[in-house]
């Protein structure tokens, strides 16, 4: 089936997004800023997460392509919006672990609600991506209650 090139650079963001996802998630595992074992336990499981949805990402763009991933292409639509949240995050220096985790997944969700509404592609992509936005909505719903005024 056909799709348009907006197909590609939609999922090639995607992939990026959830590479610097997981990233995240390493750092401040890296930095010992979680205080509990169900802390750590959730957080590498956003790593595991994150690295499942870019490989299954990856896998739908070469199927549509035959080519690989670019990576670090900046021009994205929605690299350019993650790009803005991260950024503010950043910004906040009394982030909580609990307000990383609400602000980053809760902006996880709308990037995967604006490529929903955005992609033109097969049924493939356009299923991959409903099925990865409702396994993100429920792990955020199962979580975010265990993240409510953590300290630092």
């Amino acid at each position: 089936m056909e799709h348009s090139p907006k197909t590609p650079s939609l999922l090639n963001d995607l992939i990026e997004v959830n590479g610097w996802r997981i990233l995240s998630y390493q750092a401040v595992l890296a930095e010992a800023r979680v205080h509990s074992p169900a802390e750590q336990d959730v957080f590498e499981e956003i790593v595991f997460q994150g690295q499942h949805l870019q490989h299954e990402l990856e896998a739908e763009l070469v199927s549509l392509t035959r080519d690989l991933p670019h990576r670090g292409n900046p021009d994205g639509r929605v690299l350019k919006v993650w790009s803005a949240v991260t950024s503010f995050l950043r910004g906040r220096k009394a982030m909580t672990i609990g307000e990383l985790f609400d602000r980053g997944e809760r902006a996880l969700l709308k990037i995967y609600q604006y490529v929903e509404k955005q992609l033109d592609g097969p049924k493939s992509t356009k299923k991959l991506i409903a099925q990865q936005k409702e396994e993100l909505k429920a792990f955020y719903k199962r979580y975010r209650s265990l993240y409510l005024h953590q300290p630092v």
